[in-house]
């Protein structure tokens, strides 16, 4: 692979995209903005043969998988070009994957075929020698300490797999997950030398809470400003949403689908505490 590659192009998204898992826009927040920059210096730099990685740790909830989703529609696809080229590939890992099925995953992420019974090493060549035509900038593997297994030889099967990938294709790879990510990469010392480790902390701070809560108020579209960043808000929100990140959103957002389909002009605590009943069944919108 060549060390010349063409510069990314960002876009600025207000909105996710058609294609995003998460059709709510995502709100900037520190820390959250913080690794968007991050893996923005990632995706900007040359090929290496030891590409610097990022690996995210936080509890369920946090909302790691959302930032995901952002910072890919702000990296969309470039289809004027020709091949198409694909800034980033975003894939969830699922419960038990090993190393042929990461590299299956990957194949079906930038629309290539395979054959059910390719071997691995065919699997990796097909996989790097696309990404290369494609001009892949980052490889994002969220939910990532799926590939932990209750058999030992799988869980050594995904995590060479990611050592390889690392190692062929030489760019870099981002992952998210709770902690048991930190576990996963002990299995391999060359590749968890190379990830940064960036814990995603809670949210205990109540200032810091309302001061989060005080933008959306711009994003729920609804008449009249819900006054979120009062102190009475931010304590209501830590009572029924707890303190992470992802669910404080989501709970905010049902508030607002729900004061939408009341015809509300704004949200209140009355919301908050009919969207924690329908967060609670999952069955937010």
């Amino acid at each position: 692979m060549t060390s010349q590659r063409k510069p990314p192009v960002r876009e600025q998204r207000d909105t996710p995209s058609p294609k995003a898992r998460f059709q709510d826009p995502w709100v900037p927040f520190p820390e959250g903005a913080e690794v968007v920059k991050s893996m923005g210096k990632l995706i900007a730099r040359p090929n290496e043969g030891r590409p610097h990685n990022l690996a995210l740790i936080g509890d369920s909830g946090f909302g790691k998988s959302h930032l995901f989703d952002y910072f890919a529609d702000c990296y969309p696809d470039i289809a004027e070009e020709m091949p198409p080229r694909i800034q980033v590939v975003n894939l969830r890992v699922t419960s038990d994957c090993d190393g042929k099925g990461l590299m299956r995953g990957l194949l079906s992420e930038i629309g290539a075929t395979y054959r059910a019974n390719d071997a691995y090493d065919d699997l990796l060549r097909d996989f790097c020698i696309k990404a290369e035509v494609c001009e892949v900038g980052i490889v994002l593997l969220d939910e990532f300490h799926n590939g932990i297994n209750t058999r030992r030889d799988r869980t050594l099967n995904f995590i060479r797999a990611v050592r390889d990938l690392s190692n062929y294709l030489r760019r870099p790879i981002a992952v998210a997950g709770d902690e048991r990510v930190r576990e996963l990469l002990r299995y391999d010392k060359q590749l968890d030398e190379r990830f940064q480790i960036r814990q995603l902390p809670v949210w205990d701070d109540k200032e810091r809470v309302r001061q989060l809560l005080a933008t959306f108020d711009e994003r729920l579209g609804l008449t009249e400003k819900s006054m979120l960043g009062t102190t009475k808000f931010a304590e209501k929100v830590m009572e029924l949403a707890g303190n992470h990140m992802g669910s404080i959103s989501e709970l905010i957002r049902e508030a607002g689908h729900i004061a939408v389909r009341e015809g509300a002009a704004k949200v209140t605590t009355d919301h908050l505490a009919k969207a924690r009943i329908v967060v609670s069944r999952g069955l937010a919108a």
